[in-house]
């Protein structure tokens, strides 16, 4: 891992949430964060910004480098999912559109805001699932998603 890669190395670690009712959650992860006293935890932030609209994952990296008065990234972890489990017969297009909105195309715009903001040592980590490789009934959509998230990922690294 290169240097400020993580938490205990100096990393300032910014977080997302998508709506104010998980503010109190959010809350407590950065209380989690605080506890351990390394570098700049003490400067954990949250920002309120929805991944699943076109506009909430540029609003995001804006709103995160305008807080933490920096101009360069070190990590981008994209992680933001939903699941909603349906048998294929009875999915609906809400249900699709909020799976690709968020899981497929947030991953997208949020790693395209990013990237003006990373050096040459920089990371971006996509999270995934099983799924993308492995059926489970009724997570076709899901399953659907977490699969295009590792394809990006093999293209983004080549």
């Amino acid at each position: 891992m290169h240097e400020g890669a993580s938490l205990e190395e100096g990393a300032l670690v910014a977080t997302n949430y998508p709506h104010a009712e998980l503010q109190a959650e959010v809350e407590t992860v950065l209380t989690q964060i605080r506890v351990l006293n390394a570098t700049h935890s003490q400067d954990a932030f949250a920002i309120e910004a929805d991944l699943s609209t076109t506009t909430g994952p540029s609003e995001l990296v804006a709103k995160v480098f305008e807080q933490s008065k920096r101009d360069k990234g070190d990590i981008l972890i994209n992680n933001a999912g939903l699941a909603i489990m349906t048998p294929i017969k009875a999915v609906t297009l809400e249900e699709w559109d909020k799976h690709i909105n968020l899981n497929a195309r947030g991953t997208f715009l949020l790693t395209q805001a990013v990237l003006p903001y990373l050096s040459k040592g920089s990371r971006i980590v996509n999270l995934s699932s099983s799924g993308a490789r492995q059926p489970y009934m009724a997570s076709s959509v899901y399953n659907g998603t977490k699969a295009m998230i590792e394809s990006f990922t093999r293209c983004w690294a080549a």
